[in-house]
């Protein structure tokens, strides 16, 4: 990680720290209703606490993407010269390999309403991290790009905007992740069956 961008979440993080109170001891057991394992919000917490405080702030969440980034980055760049290139960037497999991701866009956003942001395509995301427009994305413009991604989807489930995620919002977030995972698999299998 380069210099300036660890200077950078060095000044974040001592900005968001002035804003952290502390955070209920009952997100550290399952709430009423949320069942226990990989999506409950004890083990959010305990999955997004970086610096294990007791509380998520948007320090947090930007460490937990940071460091898995350059392992996502060396996976993408199959040639291994150190740039992605659009192809590398939006390669899929499996299952989304052939599928219309406009279709796929379209058919999600005409199923949630306008509040929750569709996820970019391939190639708007690749546009977003290029920021030199070179028609390459080195390790500095992808830690930049997961960066931004991190600060928004922080903002986006910050919904009191004081810096921290409480129980609720993380809650919250993870219904909304559910629902919008549910929406993803069923225009998947619709766009599936249009290739079949």
């Amino acid at each position: 990680m380069n210099k300036k961008l660890k200077t950078n979440l060095i000044a974040i993080g001592l900005v968001t720290g002035l804003s952290i109170f502390s955070v209920q001891n009952t997100l550290s057991r399952p709430m009423f209703g949320m069942k226990t394992g990989a999506n409950s919000t004890s083990h959010v917490l305990e999955r997004m606490d970086y610096n294990d405080d007791g509380i998520i702030s948007e320090e947090d969440l930007l460490n937990r993407m940071l460091e898995s980034a350059e392992k996502r980055f060396n996976r993408k760049d199959s040639n291994d010269d150190g740039l992605l290139s659009l192809e590398e960037f939006s390669a899929k497999t499996g299952r989304f390999a052939d599928i219309d991701h406009d279709a796929l866009k379209q058919c999600i956003s005409e199923s949630v309403d306008d509040s929750y942001p569709v996820r970019l395509s391939p190639e708007e995301a690749f546009s977003d991290a290029d920021s030199d427009d070179n028609a390459s994305i080195d390790s500095n413009e992808y830690e930049i790009f997961i960066s931004n991604r991190a600060t928004e989807r922080f903002n986006r489930m910050d919904s009191d905007a004081d810096g921290i995620l409480s129980d609720s919002e993380i809650t919250d977030a993870l219904e909304t992740r559910s629902e919008m995972r549910q929406v993803r698999r069923n225009c998947v299998s619709e766009q599936t069956l249009l290739l079949d």
